[in-house]
């Protein structure tokens, strides 16, 4: 179970904040091993705070932000793999087919905007503040759901779940990025 994993990763990671390794336990799909590669490299955790930092940012956002910000979630896919891959590798792999690698990353970043707008429709639908996955950010999660519609959280989503169905095909990743940037913006008006 979630709970199950999340307890063997804080034994072997005490350090880690109680919150972020549910956060990560999630994006592994509760598979322990995953989990445990994600944080050994130091720098998933900091992009996961760095992009929620985006996502609690977004209703105080102006709609001209979103081209920045879809250029923004691009990056954070690039950091994600330059963190989470061997260093020449990496870099030779992101030279050669930069596209490529930003696309496969791009998931990543999806799936952890995803976990900050399941738990936004949860609290914003009066659901049990306990079952949330970014428990190191309830107070923020509460703050941004308690002005937000659960059907706006429910349809961004699905907008996360349709631009990752895009990527799987032939879609400008920027394009593709921008376009959400401009949906999550709207969707926390």
């Amino acid at each position: 179970s979630l709970v199950e994993a999340e307890e063997a990763l804080a034994l072997q990671f005490p350090e880690a904040d109680r919150g972020a390794l549910r956060s990560v336990v999630a994006l592994s799909g509760g598979r322990v091993g995953a989990a445990i590669r994600l944080l050994r490299h130091e720098g998933v955790l900091k992009i996961r705070s760095e992009l929620l930092d985006l996502a609690a940012s977004l209703p105080k956002r102006e709609w001209f932000e979103g081209m920045m910000i879809g250029e923004r979630l691009v990056s954070f896919a690039e950091d994600w793999w330059l963190t989470t891959e061997d260093p020449e590798f990496a870099e030779r792999a992101l030279k050669a087919s930069p596209d490529r690698v930003k696309r496969t990353r791009m998931n990543d970043v999806l799936d952890i905007l995803l976990t900050w707008f399941r738990d936004l429709a949860l609290l914003a639908g009066g659901g049990d503040q306990r079952l949330i996955i970014n428990a190191d950010r309830a107070a923020q999660l509460l703050e941004v759901a308690a002005k937000l519609q659960p059907a706006k959280a429910r349809t961004v989503c699905s907008d996360i779940e349709e631009t990752r169905t895009h990527l799987r095909g032939n879609t400008n990743l920027r394009l593709a990025a921008e376009l959400l940037a401009f949906r999550l913006i709207r969707a926390n008006r």
